[in-house]
């Protein structure tokens, strides 16, 4: 299999249910090598590259110039994210890791009632392929079915989407974007 079998975007997106849960799988193929992606995937300092202008990520427990720690069970992660104006504070608690293969963080703190996330990087066709399957159960309680389809799943797909196209851009760019984006911040400071 070439990597001309693999389009790198738009990827797939799909949404369905399952009892209580609402989830989304995203698909997408890249012309990287697994860990170059991990490598990205799994430092939150790379959120802003790659999600949508209507929202913005700040991280609440790290200082601008530290490194996060290592993806690991139990690594908790708080941020503040801007959704279309609206400050929404979260924590985020790593359950599982198969470096480099998959990793699952869940939310322990913030609006959904549930949600997790499993990332997994497989190679493939002389690439990576990701899939990020996210279940969760939106706010509002008797009314979190109007809430997913007004708002929850249309900023899922939207963000996915660019994720997307953000991922293409940069493995096709470059197979370690985070070296460069580091290099780059480090340049701009001194």
């Amino acid at each position: 299999m070439s990597p001309h079998d693999h389009p790198s975007t738009p990827g797939e997106i799909h949404f369905e249910r399952d009892g209580r849960d609402y989830v989304m799988q995203a698909r997408q193929w890249l012309p990287a090598d697994a860990m170059n992606i991990w490598a990205f995937v799994a430092d939150c300092r790379h959120m802003n590259h790659v999600i949508p202008g209507f929202m913005q990520f700040d991280i609440l427990n790290l200082s601008p110039d530290e490194i996060p720690p290592a993806i690991a069970p139990g690594v908790e992660y708080e941020y503040r994210l801007r959704l279309h104006g609206i400050g929404v504070c979260w924590r985020t608690r790593i359950t599982e890791v198969e470096y480099p293969r998959r990793f699952v963080d869940v939310q322990a703190a913030g609006p959904y009632a549930h949600f997790s996330h499993l990332h997994t990087f497989e190679p493939e066709g002389g690439g990576t392929t990701t899939r990020d399957v996210i279940r969760y159960r939106p706010p509002g309680g008797p009314v979190a079915g109007l809430v997913d389809a007004a708002m929850v799943r249309r900023d899922l797909r939207k963000l996915f989407e660019h994720r997307h196209r953000r991922m293409t851009e940069l493995f096709a760019e470059d197979a370690e974007p985070a070296t460069r984006f580091f290099n780059r911040e480090a340049n701009a400071i001194s």
